[in-house]
């Protein structure tokens, strides 16, 4: 995998957006719907991710303890598929963003054929833009969107939040269940 800090501007590639902390499941449904394009599309697949986390930047007593350090992240994802990994410093000058500036930043760096984020992802300043902007956006200029639902785990939204609790709780058989994570036997726990 290729990892590229603050790219300027790549050739056309489908684009996971997110932070990808964990790479738990709800991230790993995000990145096999990205390789299912990527191939249906002959292109790279693209993880568009952020360094440092906002909170570190924008309310560093609210930052969430990291589940995984950028290097792990980054071994994870390359194990399910991605072939560039885009690191994108984050900055007050970013958060500040209008999502229009947003997202004509991300045609013109990435050349979308494609992007793919959660339910639950957002953007720009105050995270004003939602995925349904996003959405928009690429149907007016020529790319699908892909909005990945929650995926549920014992009937609720698998999270980084929701794992970090699990950790804090002593619950680590179950936070390790919601990052995927197999047992001895080789199967999902």
């Amino acid at each position: 995998m290729q990892i590229i800090q603050d790219p300027r501007r790549l050739d056309p590639c489908v684009v996971l957006l997110g932070m990808f902390d964990g790479v738990h499941l709800g991230h790993q449904a995000l990145i096999a719907e990205g390789r299912r394009l990527a191939d249906e599309k002959g292109c790279p697949l693209c993880a568009c991710v952020f360094e440092p986390h906002p909170l570190e930047v924008l309310c560093p007593g609210r930052a969430p303890k990291r589940l995984t350090t950028p290097a792990e992240r980054a071994a994870r994802m390359e194990s399910l598929g991605v072939d560039i990994l885009a690191v994108n410093t984050f900055t007050p000058q970013l958060a500040a963003l209008p999502p229009e500036d947003f997202l004509a930043d991300l045609l013109e760096v990435y050349q979308p054929a494609a992007v793919v984020c959660g339910y639950n992802f957002t953007f720009g300043r105050r995270g004003s833009g939602k995925a349904a902007d996003l959405t928009a956006f690429g149907a007016a200029h020529g790319f699908p969107v892909s909005v990945i639902p929650a995926v549920k785990a014992d009937g609720e939204p698998v999270s980084s939040s929701r794992i970090r609790a699990l950790l804090e709780a002593g619950r680590e058989a179950e936070a390790r269940r919601l990052l995927g994570e197999t047992t001895a036997q080789g199967g999902p726990q």
